[in-house]
């Protein structure tokens, strides 16, 4: 795992070299949610008012993931 956020309310996404971006439940122990990219996830950040994700891949590219819940 490379990066990963967590916001007010206790959301966690992770992203990882596996290429995949995993939104969390934490109380149970499991991903909510999986997306695929075609390189390594190494930064991400959810915005204040928890509507966006936005994550960098090894490649350099950007990301801008709209209503993440």
């Amino acid at each position: 795992m490379y990066s990963v956020a967590v916001d007010p309310e206790g959301r966690v996404v992770s992203g990882s070299r596996d290429r995949t971006i995993k939104v969390w439940d934490i109380e149970m122990g499991r991903y909510l949610d999986i997306f695929g990219n075609e390189s390594d996830i190494s930064c991400m950040a959810l915005s204040q008012d928890h509507r966006h994700l936005v994550c960098g891949d090894s490649q350099g590219h950007v990301w801008i993931f709209e209503g993440v819940r």
